[in-house]
């Protein structure tokens, strides 16, 4: 977590509503698994390798996700057919969104809604942002261009 956004969003907003905030010091498989059981994860915001993992892991059950209600993810998109795949691993239903964002951004620019079932979409605009998208030659582009 050496981004704007592993500090900002995932720590210091966490801990300051008062919740418990689990991290690893890297990536490992097995510890992944056992700390996700072990801590009954509710929230998570993860990297679509980490979706991947999850979704494709065979020991990662529907009684593993019990808990979970919130998913974020971020640092690259992550196609319709993998968040399916992940989704389908649950029983109840469990928000999951799709954010953009940068350091430079301080951190986040847009998100899904909880209400969002376009599980590709980036999401809206966060308040307090304007957004503009431009090609190349920095001519404003409208939608779906």
């Amino acid at each position: 977590m050496f981004h704007c956004y592993g500090i900002s969003i995932v720590t210091l907003h966490k801990l300051s509503v008062g919740l418990q905030l689990v991290t690893l010091p890297k990536f490992q498989p097995e510890t992944f698994v056992n700390t996700f059981v072990k801590h009954k994860i509710s929230s998570v915001y993860m990297a679509p390798p980490t979706v991947l993992f999850l979704a494709s892991n065979p020991e990662m059950k529907t009684k593993h996700f019990e808990k979970l209600q919130y998913v974020v993810v971020g640092a690259a998109p992550l196609p319709l057919p993998d968040v399916e795949r992940f989704l389908s691993k649950m029983d109840h239903e469990v928000h999951f969104g799709q954010g953009y964002g940068m350091t430079e951004a301080s951190p986040m620019v847009t998100l899904s809604p909880n209400s969002c079932t376009k599980y590709s979409s980036s999401g809206n605009a966060l308040p307090n942002s304007e957004l503009k998208i431009v090609d190349t030659d920095m001519k404003s582009l409208g939608p779906n261009e």
